[in-house]
């Protein structure tokens, strides 16, 4: 089975979303690789706990009603 060729504007696009694919994955790995403040790291047992605690915003709407 012979790979159909592609057309100009189809080879444009493939190079110019492999340029961006790179460019991203490069700032990525510049910019989100690691904190930038390795003092303000949070433990995941916090966070856990912030996220599965009962929100107490709902029950001051319904107390207020």
């Amino acid at each position: 089975m012979k790979a159909k060729k592609l057309s100009a504007l189809q080879r444009d696009i493939l190079i110019i979303l492999v340029i961006k694919l790179c460019l991203l994955s490069l700032i990525r790995h510049l910019y989100f690789s690691e904190p930038t403040a390795k003092h303000m790291q949070v433990s995941p047992q916090q966070i856990q706990q912030q996220l599965l605690s009962p929100s107490s915003s709902h029950s001051i709407q319904e107390s207020t009603r």
